[in-house]
């Protein structure tokens, strides 16, 4: 059987490790009254209000990891990627390696994972922040258009 490779689980793990980073900024009002709005991750705390833990996690936990897992590592692939771009097709260990990022495109166009990517954002950032679901359902159609 073979191993999968560390760029296959990262690709499969990549949404639900963002979904997880928006989370800390997540908010949604809870009983009668809706003016008050609660942090979905601990319902015991209203949102951004002073004196809460919800900016202290949001700044040093969910920040970075947002942008390591959104900016860092997709900006280290493409470069990588870029690197290699004329060898990509040609050397086995690295379409095994990259191979699920590139293999369906032409070689000048390995770019085009990185738009695949930004979309996938956009829709966990929707998914976080768009409170009404007819709202989500019109956004995520908009960026699938």
């Amino acid at each position: 059987m073979k191993q999968p490779t560390p760029q296959m689980l990262w690709f499969l793990i990549l949404p639900s490790l963002l979904r997880i980073g928006f989370l800390a900024f997540e908010c949604q009002p809870v009983g009668e009254n809706v003016n008050i709005e609660y942090l979905v991750l601990d319902l015991n705390q209203q949102c951004w209000k002073g004196g809460n833990k919800q900016f202290m996690f949001a700044f040093f936990a969910a920040t970075p990891m947002l942008l390591f897992f959104g900016l860092v590592v997709p900006g280290c692939t493409l470069l990588l990627l870029r690197r290699v771009k004329e060898h990509r097709l040609t050397d086995a260990s690295l379409l095994l390696r990259f191979g699920l990022l590139h293999s369906g495109y032409r070689t000048e166009k390995f770019w085009w994972e990185a738009c695949v990517l930004l979309r996938k954002y956009l829709i966990i950032i929707v998914s976080t922040f768009v409170v009404s679901d007819t709202y989500q359902l019109h956004s995520a159609l908009g960026i699938l258009a």
